[in-house]
C-alpha cells in the first residue's frame, strides 16, 4: 500500500486518505447507531439513521475512488 500512495500524485492521495477516513467513519458510527439502538436515542430512529449512513457508505466510496482517478488520469496527462 505504501508503494501504490507513493506512485500517485499528492491530489490523489490527498482524495483517497481523507474519503477514505470519511467512508470509514461513515460505517464506524453506523455500526454504533445500530448497536447503541435503544440505548442512546429512539430505537425506530437509530435504525433508520443506522440503515442511511450505511447505505451512503457505498456510494461515497465510489465517488472518491472516481476521484481519485479522475485526477490521477489528468495529473499523467499533464506530465
Amino acid at each position: 500500500m505504501k508503494n501504490i500512495l507513493s506512485a500517485i500524485s499528492p491530489t490523489s492521495r490527498y482524495i483517497l486518505l481523507s474519503g477514505g477516513v470519511s467512508v470509514i467513519l461513515t460505517v464506524a458510527v453506523s455500526a454504533l447507531m445500530y448497536f447503541g439502538a435503544g440505548v442512546f436515542i429512539d430505537y425506530h430512529r437509530a435504525m433508520l439513521l443506522a440503515d442511511k449512513m450505511l447505505e451512503y457508505s457505498r456510494p461515497m466510496s465510489v465517488a472518491v475512488s472516481t476521484a481519485a482517478l479522475c485526477f490521477e488520469y489528468r495529473a499523467k496527462r499533464i506530465n
